[in-house]
């Protein structure tokens, strides 16, 4: 059994965990003010989402090694591109309206993608520690870095994070964007960590609703077994047209919309959209424990498509070996 010592700083707005020689913590704030946004916004040359917590943080490190792994709101909103090809539900009216007046197509487009898109896997850095040289397999000096895993790769364990019969020592949810869209839908990106006596497990989960159009989620999954060689990352992208979602309500409630707000809901019936075909009967949730969602998806064979439609859609499963685990494992 892994001592474990929990730690929080009210004044601060952290709290966290400190665990087999991994700390995680999680910072979080109020939203950003307006100088902090201007210069946020002027930095990253994009009009920040409505609710930025750009000073919420959720920090996995292991202090002998200097290594670290970051998610916060500005270095997720860095990757956001500067177009985006989706339309709203109105779209295609107000370009026929335009159309009267005008025999060119007509389409709707912003200087940025104002979905808020973003598929940033998280920051990872790795800073000189004097009490260790290195605890990364690698003898180079280029800063650390997640790899393809093998075929063979059995990823994350989801089977271990369900067991009901290890106690959770530490859970927390770090909100760090949010957008209604214009009114046009959803857009928020939320990291949650879940740490045991064993391992810890982070999903960063981006999500995005747009009325009538379309939903679109991009997961990224971290699992890591204290004491082991590696660090595993899942990244995952689904994006389903929001009448097929639709079409997936409860049979004895076709017109109660509720579950299409339900993150839950919507990623297990893109997820069966995705990997099923023909489509199963829509499923009430997914796997999930303490509000965290585990759903992965791994063991099934991706459905077969002529053409991505977003290229952040499919799965990619990475391993980051690390030197040595009695090493890494240490207090």
């Amino acid at each position: 059994m892994q001592s474990a010592s929990l730690f929080e700083d009210a004044s601060g707005g952290q709290k966290g965990i400190a665990i087999a020689g991994w700390t995680v913590t999680s910072t979080k704030l109020s939203i950003l003010n307006a100088a902090e946004s201007d210069t946020a916004a002027a930095s990253l040359h994009l009009p920040l989402p409505e609710i930025c917590f750009g000073n919420n943080r959720l920090r996995l490190e292991h202090p002998q090694s200097g290594l670290s792994l970051d998610w916060d709101a500005l270095a997720a909103l860095t990757v956001v591109e500067r177009e985006s090809d989706v339309k709203v539900a109105h779209a295609a009216e107000w370009a026929r309206g335009q159309a009267a007046s005008s025999s060119s197509d007509v389409t709707v487009q912003k200087p940025f993608d104002w979905t808020y898109t973003t598929r940033h896997p998280g920051s990872l850095s790795l800073s000189p520690s004097p009490s260790s040289p290195n605890a990364l397999a690698s003898t180079s000096t280029l800063p650390p870095s997640f790899t393809l895993a093998p075929p063979t790769h059995p990823g994350i364990p989801l089977h271990l994070l369900a067991r009901q019969d290890v106690p959770i020592l530490f859970f927390d949810e770090v909100p760090l964007f949010e957008d209604e869209l214009g009114d046009n839908g959803i857009a928020e990106l939320v990291v949650r960590v879940r740490v045991n006596a064993t391992s810890v497990f982070i999903l960063s989960r981006f999500f995005l609703r747009v009325d009538h159009v379309l939903f679109r989620i991009f997961d990224v999954r971290l699992y890591h077994a204290f004491g082991s060689q590696e660090i595993i990352r899942e990244t995952k992208g689904r994006e389903a047209l929001y009448d097929d979602v639709k079409r997936r309500l409860p049979s004895d409630r076709p017109d109660d919309l509720t579950p299409l707000t339900d993150v839950n809901w919507v990623s297990a019936t893109v997820e069966a959209l995705a990997t099923t075909s023909p489509p199963l009967p829509p499923p009430s949730t997914s796997l999930g424990l303490d509000r965290l969602s585990l759903t992965s998806g791994a063991s099934v064979p991706e459905a077969k498509f002529p053409t991505p439609r977003w290229k952040g859609e499919g799965r990619i499963l990475e391993v980051l070996k690390l030197d040595d685990p009695n090493e890494v494992a240490s207090s």
